[in-house]
């Protein structure tokens, strides 16, 4: 691992600014080394290994690594939460549907 940490992330994101306190935190010095306002660009630069960048493991592209948690030296990452809203207090059946479909396919692809 380099002595600066170059990092990859969209501005004024969680997906930014949790990694970047947990760095502070260790002490470890970092850099942006590339920044991108979408998803496409993170993952152009993490192929190209211009740096770090923390995401979840959802719709993980080829080519990119996952590091293990509190693996390479860095620091480990609080969890996220994550929340479905919708605007009806009684969803339509298309939207209970949908809801369900999310549901399922995050209940099968996250950690428990």
């Amino acid at each position: 691992m380099p002595s600066t940490v170059p990092a990859r992330a969209t501005p004024a994101c969680l997906f930014r600014s949790e990694p970047c306190a947990a760095l502070d935190r260790a002490g470890l010095p970092w850099r942006v080394a590339f920044s991108s306002a979408n998803l496409g660009g993170l993952w152009a630069a993490a192929r190209a290994r211009l740096g770090i960048t923390v995401r979840t493991a959802l719709c993980l592209p080829a080519g990119v690594e996952v590091l293990p948690s509190g693996s390479s030296g860095l620091p480990s990452l609080p969890t996220l939460e994550l929340a479905l809203h919708r605007a009806e207090t009684q969803p339509s059946e298309p939207v209970q549907l949908l809801q369900s479909l999310i549901r399922e396919a995050l209940e099968e692809s996250l950690p428990h």
